[in-house]
């Protein structure tokens, strides 16, 4: 009985909802595939107004808040105003494009909510995969004195 109690009264970030959730999130998913399908119909990048700048001076709300309404605020008041580096015009940094399919990778990866320091877990051995994968390809488009020079720059735990 103790243990019941001690059950319900436990704290959780789950989603009070999860099928209004996996709606929004297949909402959002589907939101931004247009919006990166759509990229180049919209200015490289725009200014935004007084009116969405003082939307964030506002005080942080107290209330926790429907995650709909979350999701409008940033429709709204975030996803119009970019630095502008996905467009396919944009070039006034090198911080590269990004993809659909790595935008697609990254909600795989916060998902998990994996870290590489500390623990041996899997995604150590990805990111020590990755990095040899990058070396390789790397390399191959380089000198032997490079390679030697690059492989001894990595590094790898066990």
């Amino acid at each position: 009985m103790a243990q019941e109690r001690a059950i319900s009264l436990e704290e959780t970030l789950d989603p009070e909802d999860w099928e209004s959730m996996r709606t929004l999130g297949h909402r959002m998913l589907d939101d931004m595939l247009n919006y990166m399908k759509t990229v180049r119909e919209r200015p490289v990048w725009q200014h935004a107004s007084g009116q969405v700048k003082a939307h964030f001076k506002r005080p942080v709300p107290l209330d926790p808040q429907p995650p709909e309404e979350i999701y409008e605020e940033f429709l709204e008041n975030v996803l119009p105003y970019p630095l502008g580096n996905i467009h396919p015009r944009f070039w006034g940094w090198v911080l590269g494009t990004g993809t659909v399919f790595g935008a697609l990778a990254e909600l795989l990866a916060t998902s998990m909510n994996t870290n590489t320091g500390g623990t041996d877990h899997h995604r150590k051995s990805t990111a020590q995969s990755r990095r040899l994968w990058n070396y390789w390809a790397w390399a191959a488009m380089r000198s032997a004195s490079c390679r030697s020079m690059i492989i001894s720059r990595l590094t790898f735990r066990r």
